[in-house]
Protein backbone atom coordinates (compact mmCIF):
# COMPACT_ATOMS: atom_id res chain seq x y z
CA UNK A 1 0.00 0.00 0.00
CA UNK A 2 1.42 3.50 -1.32
CA UNK A 3 0.45 6.97 0.75
CA UNK A 4 -0.56 9.77 -1.33
CA UNK A 5 2.21 11.66 0.58
CA UNK A 6 5.18 9.76 -0.09
CA UNK A 7 6.97 10.16 -3.37
CA UNK A 8 6.99 7.45 -6.03
CA UNK A 9 9.80 6.16 -7.45
CA UNK A 10 9.15 4.35 -10.85
CA UNK A 11 12.69 1.70 -12.29
CA UNK A 12 13.28 2.66 -15.88
CA UNK A 13 13.74 -0.80 -16.98
CA UNK A 14 11.08 -2.94 -15.30
CA UNK A 15 8.95 0.36 -14.40
CA UNK A 16 8.38 -1.04 -10.89
CA UNK A 17 7.54 1.66 -8.72
CA UNK A 18 9.01 2.35 -5.52
CA UNK A 19 8.53 5.14 -3.00
CA UNK A 20 11.64 7.20 -1.98
CA UNK A 21 11.43 6.17 1.82
CA UNK A 22 11.89 2.52 1.33
CA UNK A 23 14.69 3.39 -1.41
CA UNK A 24 15.83 5.41 1.46
CA UNK A 25 15.39 3.05 4.04
CA UNK A 26 16.86 0.21 1.69
CA UNK A 27 20.25 2.73 1.24
CA UNK A 28 20.27 3.77 4.74
CA UNK A 29 19.97 0.00 5.85
CA UNK A 30 22.87 -1.13 3.15
CA UNK A 31 24.84 2.16 4.49
CA UNK A 32 24.16 0.89 8.31
CA UNK A 33 26.01 -2.72 7.18
CA UNK A 34 28.54 -1.56 5.38
CA UNK A 35 29.42 0.83 8.33
CA UNK A 36 28.84 -1.70 10.73
CA UNK A 37 31.54 -3.99 9.07
CA UNK A 38 33.88 -1.18 8.24
CA UNK A 39 33.90 -0.64 11.90
CA UNK A 40 34.00 -4.41 13.04
CA UNK A 41 36.98 -4.57 10.60
CA UNK A 42 38.61 -1.31 12.51
CA UNK A 43 37.91 -2.36 15.97
CA UNK A 44 39.28 -5.80 15.35
CA UNK A 45 42.34 -3.76 13.72
CA UNK A 46 42.52 -1.99 15.95
CA UNK A 47 42.54 -4.79 18.76
CA UNK A 48 44.69 -6.74 16.89
CA UNK A 49 47.01 -3.55 16.61
CA UNK A 50 47.26 -3.16 20.59
CA UNK A 51 47.57 -7.00 21.20
CA UNK A 52 50.27 -6.88 19.15
CA UNK A 53 51.79 -3.64 20.91
CA UNK A 54 51.50 -5.85 24.04
CA UNK A 55 53.24 -8.62 23.06
CA UNK A 56 55.79 -7.02 21.87
CA UNK A 57 56.05 -5.35 25.12
CA UNK A 58 55.64 -8.49 27.09
CA UNK A 59 58.73 -10.19 24.60
CA UNK A 60 60.81 -6.82 25.21
CA UNK A 61 60.32 -7.00 28.68
CA UNK A 62 61.14 -10.34 29.48
CA UNK A 63 64.20 -9.79 27.30
CA UNK A 64 65.52 -6.96 29.19
CA UNK A 65 64.81 -9.15 32.01
CA UNK A 66 66.84 -11.74 30.53
CA UNK A 67 70.03 -9.74 29.76
CA UNK A 68 69.57 -8.28 33.26
CA UNK A 69 69.37 -11.58 34.88
CA UNK A 70 72.23 -13.07 32.63
CA UNK A 71 74.39 -9.89 33.38
CA UNK A 72 73.97 -10.33 36.95
CA UNK A 73 74.38 -14.24 36.86
CA UNK A 74 78.14 -13.18 34.82
CA UNK A 75 78.78 -10.78 37.68
CA UNK A 76 77.85 -13.79 40.03
CA UNK A 77 79.90 -16.23 38.57
CA UNK A 78 82.99 -13.72 38.27
CA UNK A 79 83.06 -13.64 41.65
CA UNK A 80 83.08 -17.34 42.17
CA UNK A 81 85.62 -17.31 40.28
CA UNK A 82 87.74 -14.46 41.96
CA UNK A 83 86.95 -16.52 45.26
CA UNK A 84 88.04 -19.72 44.24
CA UNK A 85 91.52 -18.22 42.84
CA UNK A 86 91.85 -16.63 45.61
CA UNK A 87 91.05 -19.53 48.01
CA UNK A 88 93.24 -21.72 45.62
CA UNK A 89 95.97 -19.71 46.17
CA UNK A 90 95.81 -19.23 50.00
CA UNK A 91 95.16 -23.27 50.31
CA UNK A 92 98.87 -23.20 47.54
CA UNK A 93 100.46 -20.74 50.33
CA UNK A 94 99.16 -22.32 53.42
CA UNK A 95 100.82 -25.96 52.05
CA UNK A 96 103.97 -24.20 50.90
CA UNK A 97 104.18 -22.75 54.78
CA UNK A 98 103.62 -26.34 56.59
CA UNK A 99 105.84 -27.83 54.18
CA UNK A 100 108.59 -25.08 54.68
CA UNK A 101 107.36 -25.75 58.52
CA UNK A 102 107.89 -29.35 58.71
CA UNK A 103 111.38 -29.09 56.75
CA UNK A 104 112.24 -26.95 59.52
CA UNK A 105 111.03 -28.88 61.85
CA UNK A 106 113.18 -32.26 60.35
CA UNK A 107 116.21 -29.98 60.13
CA UNK A 108 116.07 -28.87 63.49
CA UNK A 109 115.47 -32.50 64.93
CA UNK A 110 118.44 -33.25 62.49
CA UNK A 111 120.84 -30.25 63.62
CA UNK A 112 120.15 -31.16 67.35
CA UNK A 113 120.95 -35.11 66.45
CA UNK A 114 123.90 -34.03 64.40
CA UNK A 115 125.14 -31.75 67.72
CA UNK A 116 124.01 -34.53 70.47
CA UNK A 117 126.28 -36.78 68.09
CA UNK A 118 129.24 -34.25 67.87
CA UNK A 119 128.72 -33.85 71.29
CA UNK A 120 128.91 -37.09 72.61
CA UNK A 121 131.52 -38.82 70.21
CA UNK A 122 133.61 -35.45 71.52
CA UNK A 123 132.73 -36.46 75.95
CA UNK A 124 133.72 -40.11 74.54
CA UNK A 125 136.95 -39.01 73.17
CA UNK A 126 138.02 -37.16 76.23
CA UNK A 127 136.55 -39.89 78.45
CA UNK A 128 139.16 -42.14 76.59
CA UNK A 129 141.87 -39.57 76.43
CA UNK A 130 141.11 -39.11 80.67
CA UNK A 131 140.71 -42.63 81.31
CA UNK A 132 144.09 -43.67 80.29
CA UNK A 133 145.45 -40.57 82.18
CA UNK A 134 143.41 -40.12 85.21
CA UNK A 135 142.30 -42.45 87.89
CA UNK A 136 138.44 -44.50 87.95
CA UNK A 137 137.68 -41.32 90.23
CA UNK A 138 138.02 -39.15 87.66
CA UNK A 139 136.50 -41.34 84.70
CA UNK A 140 133.35 -41.17 87.20
CA UNK A 141 133.64 -37.75 86.98
CA UNK A 142 133.84 -37.09 83.50
CA UNK A 143 130.57 -40.05 83.42
CA UNK A 144 128.58 -37.59 85.39
CA UNK A 145 129.38 -34.55 83.39
CA UNK A 146 128.57 -36.44 79.88
CA UNK A 147 125.07 -37.19 81.63
CA UNK A 148 124.51 -33.49 83.06
CA UNK A 149 125.57 -32.56 79.40
CA UNK A 150 123.34 -35.54 77.55
CA UNK A 151 120.21 -34.34 79.95
CA UNK A 152 121.13 -30.27 78.87
CA UNK A 153 120.68 -31.60 75.93
CA UNK A 154 117.63 -33.41 75.98
CA UNK A 155 115.78 -30.85 77.65
CA UNK A 156 117.14 -28.27 74.88
CA UNK A 157 115.57 -31.07 72.74
CA UNK A 158 112.42 -31.36 74.31
CA UNK A 159 112.30 -27.03 74.47
CA UNK A 160 112.71 -27.25 70.61
CA UNK A 161 110.43 -29.93 70.25
CA UNK A 162 107.89 -27.86 72.59
CA UNK A 163 108.87 -24.80 70.38
CA UNK A 164 108.30 -26.60 66.91
CA UNK A 165 104.79 -28.17 67.92
CA UNK A 166 104.01 -24.98 69.24
CA UNK A 167 104.69 -23.16 65.82
CA UNK A 168 102.76 -26.23 64.76
CA UNK A 169 99.45 -25.59 66.47
CA UNK A 170 99.42 -22.10 65.45
CA UNK A 171 99.56 -23.01 61.68
CA UNK A 172 97.27 -25.26 62.05
CA UNK A 173 94.92 -22.50 64.16
CA UNK A 174 95.80 -20.16 61.18
CA UNK A 175 94.86 -22.93 58.39
CA UNK A 176 91.56 -22.99 60.41
CA UNK A 177 90.70 -19.95 60.46
CA UNK A 178 91.79 -19.44 56.71
CA UNK A 179 88.81 -22.39 55.92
Amino acid sequence: MIHMSETIIKCPKCEHEFSLSDVQKHEFEHMKVELEKKLHIELKADADKRALEWAKSEIDKAHKEELEKSQKDKVELDNLRKRDEEAQKEKVDFLRRAEEFENFKRNQSFEIEKAKMEERKKVEEELKKQAEEKSKFEIEKMKLDFEKREDGLKKQLEMSQKSADDLSRRLNQGSMQIQ
